[in-house]
């Protein structure tokens, strides 16, 4: 639904000695004070309302103007809101014939006039409880920048856009509400994230939230077909996530309003999981979940640190530590080897000490592999993420698309591992809240061509001494090793930020 334009006719004043005070001495070079009358229709002003998607003018709002004689920027001068009767004031600039007009009055322009990047600081919004809409005040963009004289009609375009999340379904467990992470490709393997704060943001007993947030679309141009969008709800005692595939592209146009309906949400950790390896430059994801070796990239520990750690190159996602992978695979690999694809296992009861979600969890876990690439756990018993798990070793003799392929769902306290392991029907019926994560054998990060479709290791970012924990799978088996050179390159698979 697109926003109206805004349209602010700029009137000359009216000099009345009977109603306007004596004007102090100018310099000769600085521009008349005017006061300029800015006429708006009710409905189109600055402080935004989203039940008639409409905007209004609050006290002290500011305009920039910037002068112009002919094709030339000479400077800007900031017009501020009387907050009677429209009127806005400020100086003339000095020797400008024609203005464009910016709004807020922060937007910074270079010595031709051209308006600055704004930058990642401004586009951090905090929003104060549910459905409030103040924050956007200062995050909306409005521009005209076709130079006219100060009494022509000047026509404010927006060039922001705006999403509304309708965030429903959400359990009192979250508990108070920190932040939202909204998350698009907009292109296959190319992520563009952003944060809101929430204060003041308790779950009711409605189970949801409205939240708004203003983007850039000239950033965030797109959710890309065959990308992903996810949302994250992070609270103060859980995370909640949402990931959907788009199947067909959806652009983002300035001036517009878009709304997101959240749910289901999936508390699944496997949901923690990036779906792709990154690729050779660092900068984004390849775009073949099974592709060996593709066009995954080999990073030597410190490396993999520097880029990835505090989510430089790739924004909304992070290099696990390893207390975060144990939450993916078994903790307990080198006592016993509880995921295994060539030998026929049983395990019960193993305690697993894991960080899912930010958090700390202590769990037990069951695992069962009958000797035929397949290994079935019962993880998380006793937590809230109890769930069904099945690791599978899937291998092509072209050594093309040799992959390790991660399924993992909710289940209910009365799930048994018997049940995942020997019901024919459990991994093809309620599948809707399935979650996938495929691991291409791409060979030890593309370096070993020797290894190349038979097997890969991911790099962690938690040192052992002069090595560096990692996670790896062959064709016999799944779990971590201690023993890798922080010099030696390595695969690297991103989790999700939801901390």
């Amino acid at each position: 639904m697109k926003l109206k334009l805004f349209t602010f006719t700029l009137l000359s004043l009216l000099l009345a000695s009977c109603t306007i005070q004596p004007l102090p001495e100018l310099d000769e070079r600085e521009g008349k004070l005017v006061t300029i009358n800015v006429t708006v229709s009710p409905e189109t002003r600055v402080a935004y309302n989203d039940a008639n998607l409409s905007l209004a003018w609050e006290n002290e709002d500011q305009l920039l103007l910037a002068g112009y004689n002919g094709d030339t920027y000479i400077g800007s001068e900031i017009f501020t809101y009387t907050g009677t009767n429209n009127y806005f004031s400020g100086h003339e600039v000095y020797g400008a014939t024609t203005y464009k007009a910016y709004y807020p009055a922060t937007i910074t322009l270079d010595a031709n006039g051209n308006v600055q990047p704004l930058g990642d600081a401004f586009w951090q919004q905090t929003q104060n409880g549910d459905g409030n809409t103040s924050h956007l005040k200062n995050k909306l963009l409005l521009f005209d920048e076709i130079a006219n004289p100060l009494d022509n009609t000047f026509k404010l375009e927006m060039k922001n856009s705006i999403i509304k999340f309708y965030i429903n379904h959400l359990d009192k467990d979250i508990g108070r509400l920190i932040k939202l992470i909204w998350t698009v490709e907009i292109a296959p393997g190319v992520p563009k994230s952003m944060m809101l704060s929430l204060t003041n943001s308790e779950v009711s007993d409605k189970n949801s939230f409205y939240a708004f947030l203003a983007f850039d679309p000239t950033v965030i141009t797109k959710a890309a077909a065959n990308g992903h969008v996810r949302i994250a709800m992070v609270g103060s005692d859980f995370t909640y996530a949402m990931n959907t595939a788009v199947n067909n592209e959806k652009l983002y146009a300035a001036g517009k309003r878009y709304r997101a309906n959240c749910q289901p949400w999936n508390k699944n950790p496997l949901m923690q999981v990036a779906e792709y390896n990154v690729k050779t430059d660092g900068k984004g994801f390849v775009t073949d979940l099974t592709a060996c070796p593709g066009d995954a990239g080999g990073f030597t520990f410190q490396d993999a640190v520097n880029r990835f750690y505090n989510f430089k190159n790739i924004p909304g996602y992070y290099l696990p530590s390893i207390d975060e992978w144990y939450a993916i695979i078994s903790s307990n690999y080198l006592t016993k080897p509880c995921i295994t694809f060539s030998s026929s296992t049983s395990f019960y009861d193993i305690i697993e000490n894991v960080k899912v979600w930010g958090r700390d969890i202590s769990m037990t876990s069951d695992y069962k592999s009958p000797g035929n690439n397949i290994t079935y756990a019962l993880r998380y018993k006793g937590t809230e993420y109890r769930s069904a798990w099945k690791y599978e070793y899937i291998y092509d003799d072209k050594r093309e698309n040799t992959y390790m392929k991660i399924t993992s769902r909710l289940v209910s306290s009365s799930t048994s591992l018997g049940d995942i392991v020997e019901d024919p029907n459990f991994w093809i019926t309620n599948t809707e809240d399935d979650v996938v994560r495929y691991f291409p054998a791409t060979g030890l990060g593309g370096t070993l061509l020797k290894s190349v479709g038979l097997s890969d290791i991911f790099l962690s970012r938690t040192p052992s001494k002069s090595n560096t924990y990692i996670i790896e799978f062959t064709a016999s088996h799944a779990g971590y090793h201690t023993s890798h050179p922080q010099n030696s390159p390595a695969t690297v698979r991103l989790f999700a930020n939801y901390n």
